[in-house]
């Protein structure tokens, strides 16, 4: 199962664009123009949230209504007492292109 195993995760940041990467794959994207929220208004702020500054937060939630919405069962009681274990943590910046920091993406 992939919770017995370490695995890389990856976020690559940069102006209208985040990536989110798992192993080496990207497995989710989304641009400026998926991104909504009802507290910024697009059309006067139109790189938001790109534009802010932004930090990592390593998360070992559980539950909430994703896990009761996409499936029948919710959380699996059996799969805890659990541990979340980070060998480490490592943060670059793309010195190719420190303005936008697009030409250190993989291209699309």
């Amino acid at each position: 199962m992939p919770r017995d195993q370490f695995h890389t995760f990856a976020v690559e940041w940069a102006e209208g664009r985040i990536d989110w990467f798992v192993d080496g794959r990207r497995f989710w994207a989304t641009t400026d123009d998926d991104w909504f929220t009802a507290a910024v208004d697009k059309s006067t702020d139109p790189n938001a949230p790109f534009n802010e500054d932004f930090y990592l937060m390593l998360n070992f939630a559980v539950g909430g209504i994703w896990p009761e919405g996409a499936n029948e069962e919710g959380v699996d009681g059996s799969a805890f007492p659990s541990e979340f274990l980070i060998d480490y943590v490592r943060v670059y910046q793309c010195e190719d292109d420190v303005e936008t920091g697009r030409a250190c993406m993989l291209a699309d």
